[in-house]
């Protein structure tokens, strides 16, 4: 058992100091007795009673104590991460980064000011934020965006085709004048035009060419 004189003789300086002695005598009995006759133990109501603080107060005082530790913890690892990024050797800091998840590389990148990190940041939150419509919305655009840009690099493609096919006919001419085409070689030829055959009809027909299939 602790006396209320013994406490309060301990208490002194401002609100750690009063903060400090409750939490050495917090839980005693003492040499108090309640109107039931029941001892009286320390308390944030029967302390701050005895040291003529407000209980709201001393609560208050009890509450930022006990936050203290932690942002003190916080301010000291962060003065530690500091000290190792400036002082360290390059390499040792590399092969503490590269030891992170992916994601967190990419953080530390972007918030270093490397551009292509920060722009890679952007696009995959913006990635993971996307809602269903959304990303259906950006396929349908991206879709008709190319849809446009083949139409527009069709006649380009096509012309493609037709010197292909010149210069097949060259060759098919210079095999015929040296009679080098076998049976078997024409019918591989032959075999091979017979895709393209089909897909000049179906040209046809999407133009709306007469005698090509729709």
């Amino acid at each position: 058992m602790v006396s209320w004189a013994e406490i309060e003789a301990a208490c002194g300086g401002y609100r750690e100091g009063f903060v400090s002695v409750f939490r050495r005598y917090e839980g005693q009995p003492t040499d108090e007795k309640d109107a039931k006759n029941r001892t009286v133990k320390v308390t944030a109501a029967s302390f701050s009673r005895h040291a003529g603080i407000p209980e709201r107060t001393f609560r208050d005082w009890l509450k930022t104590a006990a936050a203290a530790p932690a942002r003190e913890r916080g301010d000291r690892e962060e003065r530690g991460a500091r000290t190792i990024l400036r002082d360290a050797p390059l390499e040792q800091v590399e092969r503490i980064i590269s030891d992170l998840p992916p994601e967190r590389q990419q953080a530390i990148g972007a918030a270093a000011g490397n551009a292509y990190m920060k722009a890679r940041q952007q696009y995959e939150d913006t990635e993971r934020n996307m809602t269903p419509a959304e990303r259906k919305e950006r396929e349908a655009v991206v879709s008709e965006v190319g849809r446009s840009a083949r139409q527009l690099g069709a006649g380009f493609t096509a012309l493609g085709i037709v010197g292909h096919i010149e210069q097949a006919t060259e060759e098919m001419e210079e095999l015929n004048a040296d009679h080098a085409l076998t049976p078997a070689l024409i019918e591989q030829i032959e075999e091979a035009l017979k895709p393209l055959h089909v897909e000049l009809e179906v040209a046809k027909g999407l133009a709306g060419i007469e005698g090509g299939v729709a």
